[in-house]
C-alpha cells in the first residue's frame, strides 16, 4: 500500500486512485484538494527498471544517457530564455546556489552584499536561507555583517492589494549603488500577504532591477512546474526574465530529494566564462532521480498538451472562486490564481471550525497560518491534482463551498 502523507498529519494508506479520489484500504476514499505536486497523476507512471538503481551514489563526473535525457528535458520546457542548469539536492541548497552565482556574477566591484526579501517569504533551513526568510517563526539569526532589506506589498483597507509594483520600488529606491544586490522572490507565497500580485507586477520589478543592476532569483521551490500550470518563470511573457530560477519539489514530485538552478543565457556564460564550480551537494542526481524526474516531466508536458491546466484555470475562475466569495465570511479574503484558490481568514476559531468539516467530509486542503505584524492570518489554499476529471473536480469543489456553507 501506499502511504499519502501531509505534513502534520499521520499518513493516510491508501490503495489505488479513482476518477481523482484515493482509494483508502479501509475501504473510504478521500479527495485530495491540498496542492501537492503532480505525484498525485503519476500512480499509473511504470516502475523503473532495475537497471536506473545500479548507479546511486555520488555522481561527481558521472554523465549517464539518463541524466542527459534529464537535462535536455528541462531545457526544453524551460524556454529559450533558459540556457544552463546547476544540481543541488534540496530546495534549500538549490538557492544558496542561486545566490552563490549572483554574488560570483556581479559586475559591481565592491565585495558589500544586499539581500532585498519579501515580508512572509520562506526560503529554507539553511544558515543563510533561514536568515532569508521572513515568515514569522522561521527567523535565523544570520550573518551580522550581511544588510538584509524586507519589502512588503501594499496594504488596502483589508491588509491586502495586488497592483503595489510602484509601492515596492518606492520602498527599494535607497539602496548602496556600490552593493551587489540580490533580489530574491516567491512568485506565489503561499503563506505571503498577497497570493499572486500577478506577472505584470512581476514585469515591473524585473524591468526595475535590470536597469539598476539587481541580480534576481524566482524561488519556485513550492510553486513551480505544476502548482500553477507553468514549467517556470522563464516561461512567462515579459520583455525581461529573471536571472535564475529555483526549481526542487516539482521536479520528482518529493519522490527523490533532487534540486536545480535555471539559469539565463547571460549568467550561464558568465559561469562558464569564470569556470568554476559552484558550493553544492549533488548527491541527488543519480539515474533512479533522473529517470523519475524525466517521468514526471513528461506527465506534465502531456497534460499541457492535453489542455487539463487550460481547464483548470477556466474552474477555479469560473466555479470555485466567485462561490468561496458569495459565502460572505467575515473578516475572510478570496484570491486565486490561474489554477488556485486561496481562502484567508482572521479568526482562528472559524479556521479550526472550517478544517474540521472539511475533513469530516473527506476533503483534504493545504492549511497554514502566518503573522504580519499584529495580524494573525490563517489559510486554506485549494489546488486539486491536475489530472482530476473536470466533472470530479467540479462536484468535488461544490461539495467544499457547501460544506463551508454548513459549518458556517
Amino acid at each position: 500500500m501506499a502511504a499519502l502523507r501531509h505534513f502534520g498529519r499521520p499518513p493516510e494508506y491508501v490503495t489505488g486512485k479513482v476518477d481523482g479520489k484515493w482509494q483508502l484500504a479501509d475501504g473510504t476514499s478521500l479527495m485530495d484538494l491540498s496542492g501537492g505536486p503532480l505525484v498525485q497523476s503519476m500512480l499509473n507512471v511504470r516502475h523503473p527498471p532495475h537497471e536506473v538503481f545500479e548507479t546511486i551514489g555520488p555522481p561527481g563526473g558521472i554523465e549517464t544517457a539518463l541524466r542527459e535525457e534529464l537535462e535536455k528535458t528541462i531545457l526544453g520546457l524551460a524556454g529559450p530564455r533558459c540556457n544552463g542548469i546547476l544540481w543541488a539536492t534540496s530546495g534549500s541548497d538549490a538557492v544558496e546556489q542561486a545566490l552563490w552565482v549572483g554574488q560570483q556574477t556581479s559586475s559591481k566591484s565592491s565585495s558589500r552584499q544586499t539581500y532585498i526579501v519579501r515580508q512572509g517569504s520562506y526560503h529554507g533551513s539553511t544558515f543563510l536561507t533561514r536568515w532569508l526568510s521572513t515568515r514569522v517563526g522561521y527567523l535565523g539569526e544570520g550573518p551580522k555583517d550581511l544588510p538584509r532589506i524586507v519589502f512588503q506589498e501594499e496594504s488596502g483597507q483589508d491588509g491586502f492589494a495586488a497592483d503595489s509594483a510602484d509601492h515596492v520600488i518606492e520602498q527599494l529606491q535607497d539602496l548602496d549603488p556600490e552593493s551587489r544586490i540580490i533580489l530574491i522572490l516567491e512568485p506565489v507565497p503561499t503563506t505571503g500577504r498577497v497570493l499572486w500580485p500577478g506577472i505584470q507586477f512581476y514585469g515591473k520589478l524585473l524591468t526595475w532591477a535590470r536597469q539598476r543592476g539587481i541580480f534576481v532569483i524566482m524561488d519556485e521551490v513550492a510553486s513551480g512546474v505544476y502548482r500553477h500550470g507553468w514549467f517556470s518563470s522563464f516561461s512567462w511573457d515579459l520583455p525581461t526574465s529573471p536571472d535564475a530560477v529555483v526549481l526542487s519539489k516539482g521536479l520528482t514530485c518529493g519522490t527523490h530529494p533532487l534540486s536545480c538552478v535555471l539559469l539565463s543565457h547571460e549568467i550561464a556564460d558568465k559561469i562558464q566564462k569564470l569556470g568554476n564550480r559552484p558550493p553544492t551537494f549533488t548527491q541527488g542526481l543519480n539515474d533512479a532521480a533522473a529517470w523519475w524526474a524525466t517521468e514526471c516531466l513528461k506527465q506534465f508536458a502531456n497534460l499541457v498538451r492535453q489542455g487539463f491546466f487550460a481547464d483548470r484555470r477556466r474552474i477555479m475562475a469560473d466555479d470555485l472562486a466567485p462561490s468561496l466569495s458569495s459565502l460572505n465570511i467575515p473578516t475572510a479574503i478570496v484570491e486565486f490564481t490561474d489554477t488556485t484558490v486561496r481562502l484567508t481568514l482572521k479568526d482562528q476559531n472559524l479556521w479550526k471550525s472550517l478544517s474540521r468539516a472539511f475533513r469530516e467530509h473527506s476533503l483534504q486542503t493545504y492549511e497554514s497560518t502566518a503573522r504580519f505584524g499584529s495580524d494573525d492570518l490563517y489559510f486554506f489554499l485549494i489546488c486539486p491534482a491536475f489530472d482530476m476529471p473536470s466533472a470530479v473536480l467540479k462536484e468535488a469543489l461544490a461539495d467544499l463551498v457547501m460544506t463551508a456553507r454548513v459549518a458556517l
